[in-house]
């Protein structure tokens, strides 16, 4: 029977009363945080659920889950409409590239020398299965692991996404990230609801084994320890004390020695005696005792504040000086970052290049010079943190895949700057600039589009709301962005004043595009 305008009308907003209620259960049950402004999300993702058991208002679903309890069946339902599934294969692919080309031929090079021949891995947070599937091929690919056994454990919370993992079915859309050889060797042709679709075939099947598990279990008992455990955009939902818990968590069932790969905006804060850092966001387990720790699931949650409009400010406008002390900056030996002295500037000014990367919780003003180049502004609005970065080209080589002078490593570097200073992760937000029309030449002219683009896709994945963007412009930009109040002050620049650093950025550029691997309004102060 479908349900009436009334009962629609009912299920588009739920209440304060049951929205406390819904995200206190998703957070006991899962460690997912969700602020107030998720309340239409939880509406969104349990209208149909709702209305399929007869119900026309929130209320009566809540009745229901709490009459039933943990163990009632309505509250997997209940975990499986509310939690997040996105993923793709090889999503993050400088994690797969790590294993071809560091992890795999060390491992090999040790059972040469009598060392272990077989390997446990986890893929933590699996959701729709691309991850766990993606590993399988990465090892059956590998010559660096011919002669060796491995075995993958696929886990989430969720038990429909997890019978989909299981099945190993995609739709043709759903595999467009899938590269053509891993497609035409690991997969057979089939369909799905009437559409084209591709099966995993028998041998990445013979590697992976799925099973639910919900992360927020106190200890995990899986039969013994893994080698390598993928936990990857997974922690982003969860606040700081459970990430801890969590990580710790982990490391109980990593061999030392072990490796641990996380998500691109999540970070190893406080935990630096458990993990060393040996790449972009992988981590070696080192042989320190872990102490587990529980978290307070009661804890209270937090409300993002809202953005000021688009304004334009005075020719010349200035910060009051605090009276606060200011520590000095910490000028970089290559000069990426650097504080400058501005006469008559009472703000302390920190200046970035290409490169560059810099966060501050005290009063200052971050500067740059672009050109075909993007900034990214990151900042948590409630306390005045934020940073800024400057970066060439998305993506880079697989031998430089570090380097801060690429979007994917620059965007990684600001975030977890900001939040080592203390930002929210749920609160942060961004404004973007630059990606102007200013490089010569027929194989640069791509440049801009491919910064552009990048940054906001990387924005959208991440869940950081977009407040502002100048992009794709036809002249410089002066940008100046003060963390500790929000604002962002830009100007045009005259080619002719930037003549100079145009030339140095298109050289830097042309290196930098030999090497790369293309890639398979509010807030914002206008000054003259």
């Amino acid at each position: 029977m479908s349900a009436s305008p009334v009962d629609l009308a009912n299920l588009q907003d739920v209440g304060p009363k049951e929205f406390d209620y819904l995200r206190g259960l998703i957070r006991e049950s899962t460690g997912i945080h969700l602020n107030d402004s998720k309340a239409g999300l939880v509406a969104s993702r349990l209208a149909r659920r709702v209305r399929e058991l007869g119900f026309q208002d929130y209320a009566s679903y809540c009745k229901l889950l709490a009459s039933e309890g943990p163990a009632g069946n309505e509250r997997q339902t209940f975990i499986n409409c509310i939690t997040t599934n996105k993923t793709s294969f090889f999503r993050e692919n400088h994690h797969f590239q790590w294993m071809r080309e560091t992890w795999l031929p060390t491992l090999q090079r040790a059972a040469r020398a009598g060392g272990p021949t077989a390997f446990r891995i986890w893929s933590a947070g699996c959701s729709t299965g691309e991850e766990p599937w993606s590993i399988a091929m990465t090892l059956l690919e590998s010559q660096a692991g011919q002669g060796l056994s491995f075995r993958i454990l696929a886990s989430d919370i969720d038990s429909d996404v997890l019978a989909r993992a299981s099945g190993g079915v995609y739709r043709s859309a759903e595999a467009i990230d899938l590269p053509d050889g891993s497609r035409k060797r690991w997969f057979t042709n089939t369909t799905l609801e009437g559409a084209p679709a591709i099966r995993v075939g028998d041998a990445p099947r013979a590697l992976v084994n799925f099973q639910r598990v919900n992360l927020m279990e106190q200890q995990f008992k899986l039969g013994g320890r893994f080698d390598l455990i993928f936990c990857r955009n997974v922690m982003i939902y969860f606040e700081r004390p459970t990430q801890n818990a969590l990580l710790r968590r982990f490391a109980d069932v990593l061999h030392p020695g072990g490796h641990m790969i996380i998500g691109h905006s999540e970070s190893m804060q406080g935990l630096g005696e458990i993990f060393d850092s040996c790449g972009t966001t992988v981590f070696r387990r080192t042989d320190a005792r872990v102490t587990l720790e529980s978290v307070d699931p009661s804890r209270s949650q937090g409300t993002a504040p809202t953005v000021s409009r688009l304004q334009r400010a005075p020719r010349q406008s200035a910060i009051p000086a605090t009276a606060a002390p200011r520590p000095p900056a910490d000028p970089r030996s290559d000069g990426l970052v650097v504080e400058v002295k501005v006469p008559g500037e009472t703000l302390r000014t920190v200046r970035i290049h290409a490169g560059g990367v810099h966060a501050s919780r005290d009063p200052v003003e971050i500067r740059t010079l672009l050109g075909s180049c993007v900034a990214a502004c990151i900042y948590d609005p409630s306390n005045g943190i934020g940073g800024m970065n400057h970066f060439l080209l998305p993506h880079t080589a697989l031998h430089d895949i570090a380097s801060t002078s690429y979007g994917a490593a620059a965007m990684e570097q600001v975030i977890n700057q900001v939040l080592k200073l203390g930002a929210d992760r749920r609160r942060l937000v961004a404004k973007v600039f630059g990606a102007s029309h200013v490089v010569g030449g027929e194989t640069m002219a791509e440049i801009p589009k491919l910064n552009a683009s990048f940054v906001l896709e990387y924005l959208e994945r991440e869940r950081i709301p977009v407040k502002a963007q100048l992009l794709l412009g036809r002249f410089p930009l002066d940008i100046r962005f003060r963390p500790h109040t929000a604002q962002v002050f830009a100007r045009e620049v005259p080619m002719t004043t930037f003549s100079k650093d145009a030339v140095e950025e298109a050289a830097l550029a042309r290196k930098a595009q030999r090497a790369v691997e293309k890639p398979n309004t509010s807030g914002i102060t206008l000054f003259d």
